[in-house]
């Protein structure tokens, strides 16, 4: 983790999702509690493209 957060260290942020049982680990690192929301494609989760192309939404229309 030290060299990854060398490699880092130009950023402004670093953020990480985990699990709750991973959580003492970072934060023993240095890093801390956050709140994180996720949204996946699990279709697409094999990296192939899909064969139709996406709908791009708006934000007034969520």
């Amino acid at each position: 983790m030290d060299t990854l957060f060398g490699q880092l260290a130009h950023l402004y942020a670093v953020d990480l999702c985990c699990d709750d049982n991973l959580i003492p680990f970072y934060e023993r690192l240095g890093m801390q509690r956050g709140t994180a929301m996720v949204r996946r494609d699990y279709a697409r989760q094999s990296g192939a493209t899909s064969t139709q192309p996406r709908k791009e939404m708006a934000l007034t229309e969520l």
